[in-house]
């Protein structure tokens, strides 16, 4: 598979690095001809005639951490990981916990944890359920210590709303905690998560 990077590695070495790096230690059957990353507003992913595309914000380029940098790589690749296994639902709340929770059992729980972690430590107070609700992925998606730790961030950026969003959001993040590789669960947490959103 011939990979690509739309951007200049000179400029940007540590992202051109770590994009390497994530991809030797994803044990993946890749499917595709070519691999491409771009730099852009967000990131997503794009697949399409043996070939796919990776776009990465462009914010990655002032970060100076490549672990952090690694994890956010991987959080991409292992985003499209669960695409390309048709685990994906449509609702990018469940698909992003669906590829975590993919990540976290092929042994990257850390490097997702450690970029949840720095995630948080820049966040302001959280004004919106919807917000509330997306800040609520990390913990849904990490099991053991390392969830609490995520939980009760959430809960000191959410101070001042905390107690209604909590009461609102309560049926879908108790089903979004459950195992949803089960399609009873699966389709419980698509349904609340419409009654909310």
């Amino acid at each position: 598979m011939k990979v690509t990077k739309f951007f200049d590695t000179k400029k940007f070495p540590l992202l051109s690095k770590s994009i390497d790096s994530v991809l030797l230690r994803v044990d993946y059957p890749w499917r595709f001809d070519s691999m491409i990353f771009i730099l852009d507003d967000t990131n997503y992913f794009k697949l399409k005639d043996g070939e796919a595309e990776i776009h990465l914000d462009y914010g990655l380029v002032y970060h100076e951490d490549e672990r952090f940098l690694k994890s956010a790589v991987m959080r991409i690749i292992f985003a499209m990981i669960t695409s390309l296994n048709n685990m994906s639902t449509g609702v990018r709340i469940i698909d992003e916990i669906l590829a975590n929770r993919e990540m976290s059992r092929k042994g990257f729980g850390e490097d997702l944890f450690y970029y949840y972690y720095l995630k948080f430590l820049g966040k302001k107070e959280i004004d919106t359920i919807e917000k509330y609700i997306e800040m609520n992925v990390p913990w849904l998606s990490i099991e053991g210590y390392d969830s609490q730790v995520l939980r009760e961030m959430v809960e000191r950026i959410s101070s001042q709303h905390g107690k209604a969003f909590q009461r609102k959001a309560k049926k879908l993040l108790d089903v979004l905690s459950k195992d949803l590789n089960n399609e009873k669960n699966l389709k419980n947490a698509i349904k609340w998560h419409k009654k909310i959103a």
